[in-house]
Order: C-alpha cells, then sequence, then structure tokens
C-alpha cells in the first residue's frame, strides 16, 4: 500500500485513452493520433525515424480508411481524404479497389472498411478512372522523393551544429587543458624554488661550515638534500603525468562522441538513400519489396507470418 509517483503519467493516460479508442473503434480526435501515423510527405525527419521504427498499428490504419469513408460521398472526396492521410486508391488486378500506402504496400479496401465488394463499388462505381497498382506508385515515388531529399538536407543541417557543437566544446577543452598544464607547472617551479632555498639555508656556513665538512656532516646534509630534490623531481612528474592521463581521457570521450556522432550520420544516410533508392525504383516502374514483407518472409527467423 506504498504511493508511488508514476513518472510521464500524462504520456501514459494518452496512450490508454488512444488504445481504448482503437480498441473499441471509435472516431479518435486528432490529438490522440501518433506523428508517425500522419501523411508521410509532410513528416519531419524525427517523425520519419519514428514511423520506420514504429511501422502502422493494423487498428489505426483500418480506423483512418474508415474514417475516411464515413467523411466523403463520393469517389473524388474519398480520394482527397485518403491523400491527406497518405494513402493512394488505385485498381488492383483481383480486387475491385485497394488502398497503397506511403511504402507501396497494398491494402484490399473492401476487407479494411469491413464491406462487401458490391456495396463499396455502389459509391464509387466501377474505378474504370483509376490507376493500376504499378501506376499508383510510380506516383507515391514522385512525391516521396522529394520529401526524403528535404530528410536528408535535414540530417546535413543537424550533423552540422552538432558537429560544430563538438568543436566548440573541444576548443574550450583544449584552452581549458593548456591552462591547468601552464598553472601546474607554474605552481610546481615556485614549490621547487622555496623548497630549494630551505635545503640551501640547511648547510652552514663559516667556520661552522668548515667544522661540517672536516667532521663529514656537510657531504651528509648535502646528500640528503640532492635525495630531497630527487623525490621532489619525481613527485612533481607523477603530478603532471596524472594531469595528462586525465586530459587524455577526456579528450577521448569527446572523440568518441565524434566517432558516435560520425557513424550514425553515416547510418541514417544510408538509410534515407536507400530510402530514396526504393521510391525511385517506384517511379520506374520497378517491383519493389516492401519492408514488412521482407521481413515476413526472411528465412533467418523461422517463420512466415500472415496477414
Amino acid at each position: 500500500m506504498t504511493a508511488r509517483t508514476l513518472p510521464f503519467f500524462k504520456q501514459k493516460l494518452m496512450s490508454v485513452a488512444r488504445d481504448l479508442y482503437l480498441d473499441h473503434g471509435w472516431t479518435m480526435p486528432r490529438g490522440l493520433e501518433n506523428a508517425a501515423e500522419r501523411n508521410p510527405t509532410n513528416f519531419s525527419l524525427a517523425e520519419w525515424q519514428q514511423a520506420k521504427r514504429q511501422g502502422v498499428d493494423p487498428r489505426w490504419l483500418k480506423q483512418t480508411l474508415q474514417d475516411c469513408w464515413k467523411r466523403s460521398d463520393t469517389l473524388g472526396a474519398f480520394e482527397h481524404a485518403l491523400q491527406d492521410r497518405g494513402f493512394f486508391l488505385a485498381k488492383g488486378d483481383k480486387r475491385s479497389f485497394v488502398v497503397l500506402d506511403h511504402a507501396g504496400e497494398v491494402w484490399s479496401l473492401p476487407r479494411m472498411l469491413d464491406m462487401k465488394t458490391k456495396d463499396v463499388r455502389a459509391r464509387l462505381g466501377g474505378g474504370e478512372n483509376l490507376f493500376s497498382v504499378e501506376d499508383t506508385r510510380k506516383t507515391i515515388g514522385a512525391r516521396m522523393t522529394p520529401a526524403l531529399r528535404r530528410h536528408i538536407d535535414e540530417s546535413r543541417q543537424q550533423f552540422r551544429g552538432r558537429s560544430e557543437k563538438l568543436g566548440q566544446y573541444k576548443e574550450e577543452m583544449t584552452r581549458l587543458h593548456r591552462s591547468a598544464r601552464q598553472k601546474l607547472e607554474e605552481r610546481q617551479k615556485a614549490e621547487f624554488e622555496q623548497q630549494t632555498r630551505e635545503r640551501v639555508e640547511r648547510l652552514p656556513r663559516g667556520l661552522r661550515g668548515l667544522w661540517h665538512r672536516l667532521t663529514g656532516q656537510y657531504q651528509k646534509i648535502r646528500a640528503l638534500n640532492e635525495m630531497e630534490a630527487q623525490a621532489d623531481r619525481l613527485r612533481q612528474a607523477e603530478e603532471r603525468q596524472k594531469l595528462i592521463e586525465k586530459q587524455l581521457e577526456q579528450r577521448a570521450v569527446l572523440q568518441t562522441q565524434f566517432r558516435e556522432l560520425r557513424k550514425a550520420q553515416a547510418e541514417q544516410l544510408l538509410s534515407l538513400r536507400a530510402d530514396i533508392g526504393r521510391y525511385l525504383k517506384f517511379s520506374r516502374g520497378q517491383e519493389v519489396q516492401s519492408p514488412s514483407r521482407a521481413v515476413a518472409q526472411s528465412p533467418s527467423l523461422g517463420l512466415k507470418l500472415e496477414r
């Protein structure tokens, strides 16, 4: 019965509310929709990456198509409503009407609407003027390619901004390191000079010094001073080495951040260029396997998913 703080409770409550809308098939307020499930041509780079990570919730897909259907009474209005949400209506080879998402995946419209084909035809007609799946994919490719090029530009701008920020950190770190080494050198020099004066003062002068030389005490004090001076030099050298090692560790952390930034940038650009390549194939009318089907049929997973 201990009361505990629930972190991010507003986000969790929003997620629960969203799932309730989807489970019951209720019309969802636009504020509850995920940014990754809106028109992909308007995505920012972050939204595009989020959409690729999360995929599309089938419940949301079905509800979106049904909502577009309810708000449209003609073929043109239905096409416009679909395109506002990133979907395209087409004429399938075996089915009268199909819907393509921004990845080129084909979905049966009657199945998504939970309706019979004849009921869909009653509102939309025979679909003779609709583009084929191949032609629709060309349209998708033509619309998505500029959006992805914007993502590449945004990625490069983000990289330059983060790289410049790390560069500023490096310059500031270099300045602080040089200042720390200089201060250490000045302090050690002052300490050694002070200790040298103290050791010199131990050596007796005049008749007392002559007596100490005759008795051998002078050589003992001198040998002790030399041992202490050598010990001081070793101690200062260790102190300098510790400072250098500490600074090298700090520089290594910064270098790691530089490498991780470059690696993330290279991976991000590689992924975006692969996406552009896929959409360019759409534009050229070449067959492309959708990412979801490629994963579903991957032999390395040892399974095959059924839609």
